[in-house]
């Protein structure tokens, strides 16, 4: 894994068209918030469609399951079928650490997220961003 690049892992998503929300440390990052964050952590539509382009996007990253004690994490198959069935998912790419959460603490689905959600543009890059208030 190189250093932690959050902008090319958001890139990535969004040259495969990933529908997200981008929740968590880096997106509080976004409010002003100064506590260091060295992961991007998204909440993504649960379609059928959208999975198969979050499963692209992950081969593209070269995702690996997040292991501790193992730098390169582990290996592992996914397709939008076997992301359909995951709450949580956390991998490490060459770009850093990027975690999935389908039903992240307090907001039971992407669509609540969405809802509340404003897309900033950054660096050339759209981001929706989660509604602060709704940050667990």
């Amino acid at each position: 894994m190189s250093e932690f690049a959050p902008e090319e892992i958001l890139r990535i998503l969004n040259k495969h068209e990933v529908r997200y929300v981008l929740i968590g440390g880096l997106a509080a990052t976004f409010y002003g918030s100064v506590t260091p964050t060295f992961d991007v952590d998204i909440t993504p539509e649960m379609t059928m469609a959208n999975l198969a382009r979050l499963s692209a996007a992950l081969t593209e990253l070269g995702a690996h399951i997040r292991v501790e004690g193992i730098p390169g994490g582990l290996p592992f198959s996914h397709d939008a079928t076997s992301l359909m069935g995951i709450t949580t998912l956390n991998v490490v790419t060459k770009f850093g650490p990027l975690g999935l959460a389908t039903q992240p603490a307090g907001v039971t689905s992407f669509a609540d997220w969405d809802a509340g959600a404003r897309d900033l543009t950054v660096s050339g890059i759209r981001i929706r961003l989660a509604d602060l208030v709704l940050q667990p």
